[in-house]
């Protein structure tokens, strides 16, 4: 599958989310979850990251990277369903400008 066919469909299925995310009272509730695990994993790696000597270094393939790897530590340890993932990492990703002010 090519780039911009494996874009369109991962764009389709993160819109068909957020779709049902926005749309019913369930929706809702799961989005108030969804951002409530995402503050706890921006936390944990503010702590680990600000705390680190590669703190000046971390460019934002390394940062995107380390979030993977803790939203599916966190997702484990807190048996979250799988489908979470993909949402928690671009609500979590999204925050590197925030990380590095």
């Amino acid at each position: 599958m090519g780039k911009f066919k494996k874009g369109m469909f991962f764009g389709s299925m993160i819109g068909a989310g957020m779709t049902w995310l926005f749309t019913s009272k369930k929706g809702k509730e799961t989005r108030e979850h969804l951002l409530d695990h995402a503050s706890e994993i921006i936390s944990m790696i503010q702590s680990e990251v600000k705390g680190s000597k590669q703190w000046k270094k971390l460019s934002k393939g390394e940062y995107t990277k380390m979030v993977e790897k803790k939203v599916d530590a966190y997702i484990k340890k807190n048996k979250l369903a799988k489908q979470a993932k993909g949402m928690l990492v671009k609500l979590v990703g999204s925050q590197w400008e925030n990380l590095k002010k």
